[in-house]
């Protein structure tokens, strides 16, 4: 999924179309939740919406064109499944961590 991070958005999956074709075409789906791009956020979908789980490290820096990172907390994204077909989702960080990571060797 494009997540609109250029150095992040080239590792896509390669068939990413057809995998939103799949998803859109099944009724039963409310909504698309990944990982592993460092960053919790929420994304337009066609019928429903794309997530992204949050780091429990450190954040990658969003929207930028080259590698940064974002002074933020550790995180999870819970989601709560009603029996209605309701999805709630939310990004919850840890209280009181700070994550200062020591990029030095990428400069």
């Amino acid at each position: 999924v494009p997540v609109g991070t250029a150095w992040l958005d080239n590792g896509c999956i390669s068939n990413a179309a057809t995998l939103m074709a799949l998803l859109e075409s099944d009724e039963r789906v409310r909504g698309y939740g990944f990982g592993h791009i460092h960053h919790g956020a929420e994304y337009p979908g066609a019928r429903w919406p794309l997530w992204s789980a949050p780091a429990t490290c450190f954040e990658f820096a969003q929207g930028g064109t080259r590698f940064g990172v974002e002074a933020r907390a550790p995180g999870y994204r819970s989601f709560e499944l009603a029996p209605d077909g309701r999805l709630r989702t939310e990004v919850v960080r840890a209280e009181g961590v700070v994550v200062t990571p020591d990029l030095s060797q990428f400069r």
